[in-house]
């Protein structure tokens, strides 16, 4: 009785372990989305600056 008590708590804690790296892997993966987002925002602003500047408006 104590060994499958002691398997189950096992399997709690992994099944803890488990869920706290998904969600700090889909953090990371929401932080690199943003990321991405506001560099292509920059570069895109800054080709718009250069299209401007080309057609001189």
């Amino acid at each position: 009785m104590i060994f499958f008590k002691n398997l189950y708590k096992n399997f709690r804690n992994t099944e803890k372990k488990r869920n706290k790296e998904k969600f700090d892997l889909r953090m990371g993966k929401s932080l690199f989305f943003l990321a991405l987002c506001v560099v292509s925002t920059y570069i895109l602003m800054i080709f718009a600056n250069e299209v401007f500047n080309l057609f001189g408006l």
